[in-house]
């Protein structure tokens, strides 16, 4: 596909971009890294008028430390250089642990962090993680700036505040509070692939050791950045432990998310929904949790049974039936971690493992399953 007509301009400062923004309304369209809008305009899912490419704007790429601590980067600051930035590694853990998830180096060398913010998509991890760590956004135009939490800003389905002929100039990030672990993780087919859920997690102990703050904040769950609010009000003012964390496990299971749709759903309109994820604490996975990256995979073609690791026998898959073909995939079980608690005070951070149990639809023809466990294709049940 080839995008519909388009003029292209590239300001080099920002009153330029905003001046061009405002003459164009609707019709202008910023580009960032390009690595989500460049797509949708092939397919003609997006057909602007006038391209606003902000890749020649210096003043929008930095990372610095403000005077109260907090941490400033600038919206076209590549996904590559927050990952390695040593700033974002020492005063945002968090940020610094999710950016290996996002999608392939290749797309991390060329999107921006403000970008990945302002396209809003569901499945993304770096609206999670701005929810989660408390961020603030600075929106600019011609009018004006005016500042925004992360909270606030993410509104619907690709939808934020932003309103016409404002350009999201700057991300902040609060100083991390004293005594705080932090997680992230995602469950995701393959490396760099879309995540069918994930979550991003801000605990913060007083000096008793129990919960003055607690963030839990879920993505692909719904329409925007999810948090659990019901289950970090049992955390607060409490000592963590095993029961308690298992507790609002349940509650953000239960009270907190209903999830309708996974993006593949959203976005290709294939038939498939995320029929269930619920998250359940103190209980052990029936079956190995899905593959490491770089975990060796089964073999891809085989005969009866040889989807297991390194071409070995599956435990799980029963012989082939071929002539009974499966519409639907059965549920299978991953393990991922959502909090994280210092132990005793110290800066020694512990992950809690939690389980999310997920299923999806078939393809539509019904005639191709696939091992859950390895995710090798083949005609096999599952139990």
């Amino acid at each position: 596909m080839k995008p519909a007509p388009f003029q292209y301009t590239a300001p080099t400062s920002l009153r330029e971009a905003l001046t061009i923004l405002a003459e164009n309304g609707y019709e202008a369209k910023p580009l960032a890294g390009g690595q989500s809008l460049v797509p949708t305009m092939n397919f003609r899912l997006a057909q602007p008028g006038i391209l606003v490419d902000l890749n020649h704007i210096p003043d929008l790429s930095y990372i610095r430390l403000g005077p109260d601590g907090s941490l400033h980067i600038g919206a076209m600051t590549r996904h590559s250089a927050v990952e390695h930035d040593p700033l974002v590694a020492q005063h945002a853990p968090l940020l610094h642990e999710t950016m290996p998830h996002i999608a392939h180096r290749q797309i991390r060398n060329r999107g921006t962090i403000g970008g990945s913010l302002a396209h809003a998509d569901p499945a993304a991890e770096l609206p999670a993680v701005a929810v989660a760590l408390d961020a603030r956004f600075r929106l600019v135009s011609q009018r004006g700036e005016r500042w925004v939490a992360a909270s606030d800003f993410f509104v619907g389905l690709f939808a934020t505040d932003l309103r016409t002929g404002e350009l999201l100039a700057e991300v902040v990030f609060p100083p991390m509070p004293p005594r705080a672990g932090y997680a992230f993780d995602e469950v995701a087919r393959r490396p760099g692939d879309y995540a069918m859920a994930g979550a991003a997690t801000l605990v913060a102990l007083d000096a008793a050791g129990r919960c003055e703050q607690a963030r839990l904040v879920y993505l692909s769950v719904g329409e925007y950045p999810t948090p659990a609010s019901q289950a970090a009000a049992l955390l607060l003012g409490q000592r963590p432990s095993a029961e308690l964390i298992g507790q609002a496990a349940d509650a953000a299971a239960t009270l907190d998310i209903d999830p309708v749709a996974d993006i593949e759903t959203v976005v290709g309109g294939i038939n498939a929904s995320l029929a269930d994820a619920t998250l359940a604490a103190r209980r052990p996975p029936r079956h190995r949790s899905t593959p490491e990256p770089g975990a060796p995979r089964s073999t891809r073609r085989g005969g009866r049974g040889s989807c297991g690791p390194a071409g070995e026998p599956c435990v799980r898959c029963p012989p082939c039936e071929r002539s009974k073909p499966r519409k639907f995939r059965p549920s299978f079980l991953a393990t991922t971690s959502v909090v994280a608690l210092p132990e005793n005070g110290s800066s020694t951070v512990s992950p809690i493992k939690v389980n999310i149990l997920m299923s999806r639809r078939g393809n539509s023809s019904g005639n191709m399953a696939r091992c859950l466990d390895c995710f090798s294709p083949g005609k096999f049940q599952c139990p």
